[in-house]
């Protein structure tokens, strides 16, 4: 966080609701939101999902996924993540044409030229932070944000069973503007 001045990522807008909340946290408050990982792997018998804020970059190994891209990737266009849906192609329908490739008749990915998938045993992706596409439930992806904070709903995916529940947000109150 200190390179980008105390921010999560460099380009990180900070509006009034985040600088409201970011004022009210001590020290220690950052340094315990520092230790949450970006990425969470699931224990067996789920080990083949993950989970992220936003989207992967399917044209990188696991370990070489930036933060920031963790956190807003939305699509993927010629110059890499974004969290713009205008341009390029959705980080998701990138994601499921790589796991294609990888997988040939089997569960997991088998290998690839780019990336070394040989000690990740994950092909699925829980992951949220994309409000103007809504709920997004694809085989290999869900994505699981249903505009709750824009009076939508609220949605959770259930292991086992891959099922999801959804509850409406009647506490809405529409101060969140749309990004």
């Amino acid at each position: 966080m200190e390179s980008s001045g105390g921010l999560p990522y460099a380009d990180f807008k900070l509006g009034k609701d985040h600088y409201t909340i970011a004022t009210q946290l001590t020290p220690e408050d950052f340094a315990f939101l520092k230790t949450f990982p970006t990425i969470i792997s699931l224990p067996p018998p789920y080990t083949n999902w993950i989970v992220v804020h936003g989207g992967l970059d399917p044209s990188k190994p696991l370990m070489q996924q930036s933060a920031e891209d963790i956190m807003i990737t939305r699509n993927i266009d010629s110059s890499g993540p974004t969290s713009e849906t205008k341009s390029g192609s959705a980080w998701f329908e990138l994601w499921a044409t790589k796991m294609a490739t990888l997988t040939q008749g089997g569960n997991s990915p088998t290998g690839g030229a780019d990336i070394d998938f040989s000690k990740i045993q994950f092909e699925k992706v829980i992951y949220g932070h994309d409000a103007g596409r809504a709920l997004q439930l694809h085989p290999l992806t869900k994505g699981l944000d249903s505009r709750c904070v824009y009076g939508g709903a609220l949605t959770a995916f259930v292991l086992p069973g891959e099922t999801t529940f959804s509850v409406t947000c009647p506490d809405y109150d529409g101060s969140v503007k749309d990004d």
